[in-house]
Protein backbone atom coordinates (compact mmCIF):
# COMPACT_ATOMS: atom_id res chain seq x y z
CA UNK A 1 0.00 0.00 0.00
CA UNK A 2 1.29 3.47 -0.71
CA UNK A 3 0.66 6.83 0.70
CA UNK A 4 -1.30 8.05 -2.58
CA UNK A 5 -3.69 5.06 -2.21
CA UNK A 6 -5.21 6.52 1.32
CA UNK A 7 -4.32 9.82 1.04
CA UNK A 8 -3.70 11.92 4.50
CA UNK A 9 -6.74 11.71 5.93
CA UNK A 10 -6.95 7.94 5.40
CA UNK A 11 -3.36 8.09 7.05
CA UNK A 12 -4.61 10.25 10.08
CA UNK A 13 -7.27 7.77 10.46
CA UNK A 14 -4.80 4.99 10.44
CA UNK A 15 -2.29 6.44 12.40
CA UNK A 16 -4.78 7.57 15.43
CA UNK A 17 -6.72 4.83 15.77
CA UNK A 18 -5.12 3.44 18.12
CA UNK A 19 -5.28 6.36 20.35
CA UNK A 20 -7.10 6.35 23.69
CA UNK A 21 -8.46 9.87 24.73
CA UNK A 22 -6.55 9.70 27.93
CA UNK A 23 -6.91 11.58 31.12
CA UNK A 24 -7.74 15.30 31.48
CA UNK A 25 -8.67 15.07 27.77
CA UNK A 26 -12.24 16.63 27.31
CA UNK A 27 -11.80 16.72 22.97
CA UNK A 28 -8.82 15.00 21.43
CA UNK A 29 -8.37 13.82 18.23
CA UNK A 30 -10.85 14.91 15.31
CA UNK A 31 -11.65 18.73 16.22
CA UNK A 32 -9.45 21.86 15.01
CA UNK A 33 -7.78 21.55 18.92
CA UNK A 34 -7.56 19.57 21.69
CA UNK A 35 -9.45 20.72 24.35
CA UNK A 36 -7.43 19.69 27.80
CA UNK A 37 -7.72 20.06 31.52
CA UNK A 38 -5.24 20.88 33.51
CA UNK A 39 -5.31 19.59 37.28
CA UNK A 40 -6.31 22.43 40.18
CA UNK A 41 -2.91 23.80 41.42
CA UNK A 42 -0.38 23.05 38.82
CA UNK A 43 1.04 25.15 36.07
CA UNK A 44 1.58 24.22 32.58
CA UNK A 45 4.55 23.03 30.88
CA UNK A 46 5.28 22.97 27.21
CA UNK A 47 8.50 21.66 25.28
CA UNK A 48 9.37 20.35 21.32
CA UNK A 49 11.50 18.39 19.73
CA UNK A 50 12.50 18.04 16.03
CA UNK A 51 13.87 14.78 14.23
CA UNK A 52 15.02 15.45 11.02
CA UNK A 53 16.33 12.89 8.59
CA UNK A 54 19.75 12.79 7.45
CA UNK A 55 20.59 15.18 10.56
CA UNK A 56 19.51 13.22 13.42
CA UNK A 57 18.49 9.78 11.83
CA UNK A 58 18.93 7.88 9.07
CA UNK A 59 15.76 5.56 7.86
CA UNK A 60 18.35 3.43 6.39
CA UNK A 61 19.81 2.38 9.85
CA UNK A 62 16.84 3.33 12.29
CA UNK A 63 13.71 0.73 13.13
CA UNK A 64 11.00 3.65 12.46
CA UNK A 65 9.17 1.99 15.99
CA UNK A 66 12.40 3.41 17.45
CA UNK A 67 12.16 6.66 15.80
CA UNK A 68 8.57 7.03 17.53
CA UNK A 69 9.75 5.79 21.03
CA UNK A 70 12.58 8.27 20.97
CA UNK A 71 10.69 10.91 19.48
CA UNK A 72 8.75 10.94 22.48
CA UNK A 73 11.39 10.18 24.98
CA UNK A 74 13.57 13.45 24.01
CA UNK A 75 10.43 15.29 24.90
CA UNK A 76 9.06 13.30 28.30
CA UNK A 77 12.90 14.22 29.13
CA UNK A 78 12.38 18.07 28.77
CA UNK A 79 9.29 17.65 31.18
CA UNK A 80 11.36 15.77 33.57
CA UNK A 81 14.13 17.99 33.80
CA UNK A 82 11.47 20.49 35.09
CA UNK A 83 10.29 18.38 37.38
CA UNK A 84 6.88 17.92 35.47
CA UNK A 85 4.88 15.43 34.67
CA UNK A 86 4.08 14.76 31.17
CA UNK A 87 0.26 15.05 29.87
CA UNK A 88 -0.66 15.44 26.77
CA UNK A 89 1.25 15.30 23.03
CA UNK A 90 1.18 16.54 19.18
CA UNK A 91 2.89 15.17 16.71
CA UNK A 92 4.18 16.88 13.21
CA UNK A 93 5.25 14.57 10.62
CA UNK A 94 6.45 15.78 7.36
CA UNK A 95 6.29 12.70 4.50
CA UNK A 96 8.28 12.10 1.57
CA UNK A 97 6.74 10.57 -1.56
CA UNK A 98 8.36 7.16 -0.96
CA UNK A 99 7.63 6.82 2.95
CA UNK A 100 5.03 3.55 3.47
CA UNK A 101 2.25 3.91 5.57
CA UNK A 102 3.20 1.12 7.15
CA UNK A 103 6.21 2.71 8.26
CA UNK A 104 4.22 5.88 9.46
CA UNK A 105 2.16 3.14 11.61
CA UNK A 106 5.54 1.68 13.33
CA UNK A 107 6.49 5.21 14.34
CA UNK A 108 3.23 5.72 15.69
CA UNK A 109 3.28 2.20 17.39
CA UNK A 110 6.69 3.53 18.49
CA UNK A 111 5.03 6.82 20.67
CA UNK A 112 2.34 4.69 21.85
CA UNK A 113 3.93 2.28 23.32
CA UNK A 114 6.21 4.68 25.28
CA UNK A 115 3.14 6.49 26.13
CA UNK A 116 1.40 3.76 27.87
CA UNK A 117 3.90 3.76 30.15
CA UNK A 118 3.80 7.34 31.17
CA UNK A 119 0.12 8.18 31.13
CA UNK A 120 0.45 10.18 28.27
CA UNK A 121 -2.14 10.99 25.58
CA UNK A 122 -1.38 12.08 21.58
CA UNK A 123 -3.94 14.68 21.50
CA UNK A 124 -3.45 15.46 17.51
CA UNK A 125 -1.16 16.93 15.01
CA UNK A 126 -0.30 17.51 11.74
CA UNK A 127 0.76 15.82 8.58
CA UNK A 128 2.44 16.96 5.17
CA UNK A 129 4.15 16.25 2.28
CA UNK A 130 8.07 17.00 2.94
CA UNK A 131 11.02 16.31 1.18
CA UNK A 132 12.73 14.26 3.55
CA UNK A 133 11.25 12.38 6.62
CA UNK A 134 11.10 14.76 9.62
CA UNK A 135 9.33 14.37 13.66
CA UNK A 136 8.06 16.98 15.58
CA UNK A 137 6.22 16.81 19.11
CA UNK A 138 4.69 18.74 21.48
CA UNK A 139 4.62 18.00 24.60
CA UNK A 140 2.69 19.37 27.75
CA UNK A 141 3.11 18.03 31.21
CA UNK A 142 2.27 20.22 34.51
CA UNK A 143 3.75 20.73 37.63
CA UNK A 144 2.45 21.56 40.88
CA UNK A 145 2.36 25.98 41.22
CA UNK A 146 6.08 27.34 41.94
CA UNK A 147 7.70 24.08 41.99
CA UNK A 148 9.18 23.65 38.73
CA UNK A 149 13.23 23.30 38.53
CA UNK A 150 15.09 25.64 36.31
CA UNK A 151 18.54 26.07 35.13
CA UNK A 152 19.17 28.99 36.63
CA UNK A 153 19.22 27.96 40.64
CA UNK A 154 22.68 26.41 41.53
CA UNK A 155 25.24 28.51 43.53
CA UNK A 156 28.51 27.77 44.31
CA UNK A 157 29.04 24.59 46.82
CA UNK A 158 26.32 22.92 45.32
CA UNK A 159 27.32 19.39 43.74
CA UNK A 160 26.97 18.52 40.32
CA UNK A 161 25.44 15.08 40.52
CA UNK A 162 24.46 12.82 37.29
CA UNK A 163 21.81 9.98 36.95
CA UNK A 164 22.80 6.73 35.57
CA UNK A 165 25.75 6.16 33.26
CA UNK A 166 27.02 8.42 30.60
CA UNK A 167 28.48 8.21 27.10
CA UNK A 168 26.46 5.35 26.00
CA UNK A 169 23.76 6.81 23.64
CA UNK A 170 27.13 8.26 21.63
CA UNK A 171 28.73 4.79 21.68
CA UNK A 172 25.82 3.19 20.27
CA UNK A 173 25.53 5.87 17.31
CA UNK A 174 29.11 4.80 16.42
CA UNK A 175 28.17 1.39 16.51
CA UNK A 176 25.52 2.60 13.90
CA UNK A 177 27.57 4.25 11.72
CA UNK A 178 30.90 2.36 11.54
CA UNK A 179 31.76 -1.48 10.97
CA UNK A 180 33.37 -2.23 14.43
CA UNK A 181 33.22 -6.15 15.19
CA UNK A 182 32.27 -6.06 18.89
CA UNK A 183 30.50 -8.31 21.08
CA UNK A 184 26.51 -8.88 20.50
CA UNK A 185 25.53 -8.06 23.53
CA UNK A 186 27.30 -4.90 23.99
CA UNK A 187 26.70 -3.71 20.59
CA UNK A 188 22.91 -4.20 21.45
CA UNK A 189 23.05 -2.37 24.58
CA UNK A 190 25.05 0.49 23.02
CA UNK A 191 22.53 1.20 20.24
CA UNK A 192 19.66 0.37 22.71
CA UNK A 193 21.19 3.53 25.20
CA UNK A 194 20.96 5.61 21.59
CA UNK A 195 17.16 4.71 20.13
CA UNK A 196 15.65 3.67 23.08
CA UNK A 197 16.49 6.07 25.91
CA UNK A 198 14.81 5.62 29.62
CA UNK A 199 13.47 9.44 30.07
CA UNK A 200 13.69 9.98 33.95
CA UNK A 201 10.81 11.36 34.62
CA UNK A 202 9.85 9.32 37.71
CA UNK A 203 12.98 9.99 39.31
CA UNK A 204 13.17 13.66 38.39
CA UNK A 205 9.58 14.45 40.65
CA UNK A 206 11.26 12.39 43.58
CA UNK A 207 14.82 14.07 43.23
CA UNK A 208 13.19 17.53 43.21
CA UNK A 209 11.00 16.69 45.99
CA UNK A 210 13.55 14.78 48.54
CA UNK A 211 16.62 16.72 47.66
CA UNK A 212 15.96 20.55 47.29
CA UNK A 213 17.72 21.00 43.99
CA UNK A 214 19.28 24.56 43.02
CA UNK A 215 18.66 23.41 39.08
CA UNK A 216 18.52 20.12 36.60
CA UNK A 217 18.21 19.99 32.94
CA UNK A 218 18.26 16.88 30.88
CA UNK A 219 22.02 15.67 29.13
CA UNK A 220 20.95 15.77 25.52
CA UNK A 221 23.67 18.17 24.36
CA UNK A 222 26.86 16.14 25.81
CA UNK A 223 27.66 16.64 29.87
CA UNK A 224 30.11 19.59 28.87
CA UNK A 225 27.91 21.32 26.75
CA UNK A 226 24.86 20.72 29.36
CA UNK A 227 26.90 21.66 32.64
CA UNK A 228 27.77 24.80 30.19
CA UNK A 229 24.18 25.91 30.25
CA UNK A 230 23.70 25.51 33.80
CA UNK A 231 26.46 27.51 34.67
CA UNK A 232 25.45 29.92 31.74
CA UNK A 233 21.88 30.74 33.42
CA UNK A 234 23.15 30.17 37.23
CA UNK A 235 26.24 32.11 37.12
CA UNK A 236 28.36 29.78 38.40
CA UNK A 237 31.02 27.89 37.51
CA UNK A 238 32.05 23.96 37.91
CA UNK A 239 34.94 21.80 38.43
CA UNK A 240 34.55 17.75 37.54
CA UNK A 241 36.21 15.43 38.67
CA UNK A 242 36.37 13.14 35.48
CA UNK A 243 37.20 9.80 37.08
CA UNK A 244 34.04 9.72 39.05
CA UNK A 245 31.69 10.22 35.91
CA UNK A 246 29.95 7.13 35.47
CA UNK A 247 30.22 4.52 32.10
CA UNK A 248 29.49 1.69 31.52
CA UNK A 249 32.01 -0.86 32.09
CA UNK A 250 32.72 -1.75 28.30
CA UNK A 251 32.94 1.86 27.60
CA UNK A 252 36.30 1.97 27.38
CA UNK A 253 37.11 -1.30 25.48
CA UNK A 254 34.52 0.40 22.93
CA UNK A 255 36.19 3.60 22.93
CA UNK A 256 39.71 1.79 22.16
CA UNK A 257 38.15 -0.05 19.02
CA UNK A 258 36.46 3.21 17.91
CA UNK A 259 39.61 4.62 18.33
CA UNK A 260 38.40 7.91 20.39
CA UNK A 261 39.04 8.45 23.98
CA UNK A 262 36.25 7.63 26.78
CA UNK A 263 35.84 11.22 27.23
CA UNK A 264 35.04 11.80 23.59
CA UNK A 265 31.79 9.66 24.79
CA UNK A 266 31.15 10.66 27.95
CA UNK A 267 31.89 14.50 28.25
CA UNK A 268 30.73 15.69 24.87
CA UNK A 269 28.95 12.71 23.58
CA UNK A 270 24.99 13.46 23.87
CA UNK A 271 21.61 11.81 23.65
CA UNK A 272 21.88 10.29 27.15
CA UNK A 273 18.80 11.73 28.36
CA UNK A 274 20.10 11.63 32.08
CA UNK A 275 19.65 14.44 34.51
CA UNK A 276 22.28 16.49 35.42
CA UNK A 277 21.53 18.58 39.35
CA UNK A 278 22.74 20.90 41.26
CA UNK A 279 22.39 19.52 44.79
CA UNK A 280 22.35 21.60 47.92
CA UNK A 281 26.24 20.56 50.33
CA UNK A 282 23.17 20.16 52.99
CA UNK A 283 21.21 17.38 50.69
CA UNK A 284 24.05 15.35 49.69
CA UNK A 285 23.89 12.84 52.20
CA UNK A 286 20.73 11.55 51.53
CA UNK A 287 21.79 10.45 47.59
CA UNK A 288 22.53 6.95 48.70
CA UNK A 289 19.27 5.78 50.28
CA UNK A 290 17.60 7.46 47.00
CA UNK A 291 19.76 5.69 44.75
CA UNK A 292 19.07 2.62 46.31
CA UNK A 293 14.97 3.34 46.04
CA UNK A 294 15.11 4.18 42.39
CA UNK A 295 17.00 1.89 41.67
CA UNK A 296 19.18 4.07 39.38
CA UNK A 297 22.88 5.32 40.23
CA UNK A 298 22.88 9.06 41.12
CA UNK A 299 27.07 10.23 41.47
CA UNK A 300 28.64 13.18 42.36
CA UNK A 301 31.05 14.41 39.71
CA UNK A 302 32.01 17.60 40.86
CA UNK A 303 30.85 21.07 42.89
CA UNK A 304 29.98 24.21 41.76
CA UNK A 305 31.89 27.31 42.01
CA UNK A 306 32.07 31.20 42.27
CA UNK A 307 34.49 31.35 39.08
CA UNK A 308 30.72 32.31 36.67
CA UNK A 309 31.13 30.53 33.62
CA UNK A 310 34.21 28.30 34.17
CA UNK A 311 34.35 24.56 34.06
CA UNK A 312 37.70 23.36 35.29
CA UNK A 313 38.71 19.38 34.76
CA UNK A 314 40.11 18.14 37.91
CA UNK A 315 42.57 14.96 38.09
CA UNK A 316 44.78 15.10 40.97
CA UNK A 317 46.36 18.40 41.34
CA UNK A 318 46.20 19.07 37.58
CA UNK A 319 43.90 21.42 36.69
CA UNK A 320 42.78 22.36 32.80
CA UNK A 321 39.76 24.56 32.07
CA UNK A 322 36.91 22.99 29.60
CA UNK A 323 37.09 24.60 26.34
CA UNK A 324 34.84 22.35 23.94
CA UNK A 325 30.78 22.30 24.69
CA UNK A 326 28.30 19.86 23.77
CA UNK A 327 26.48 19.40 20.89
CA UNK A 328 25.52 22.42 18.29
CA UNK A 329 23.48 22.29 15.42
CA UNK A 330 25.17 25.42 14.15
CA UNK A 331 28.73 25.49 15.90
CA UNK A 332 31.45 25.06 13.82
Amino acid sequence: MRLQEIGEFGLIRMLTAAQSAGEGVVRGVGDDAAVLQPSPGWQLLAACDMMVEGVHFSRALTDPFDLGWKLLAVNLSDIAAMAGRPRWGLIGLGIPNDAEPASMHKIYAGVNELAAVYGVAITGGDTVKAPCLFLSLTMLGEVPAGRAVYRSGARPGDYVVVTGCLGSSAAGLQLLLRAVEVPAALRERMISAHLRPNPRVREAEMLAASLGIGAMLDISDGLAGDLGHLCRESGVGAEIWPERIPIDPDLPLLAELLGQSVGDFSLFGGEDYELLLAVPPTAVAKLPELAERLKLPLTVIGQCTAAAGVIELVEGNRRRVLERGGYDHFGK
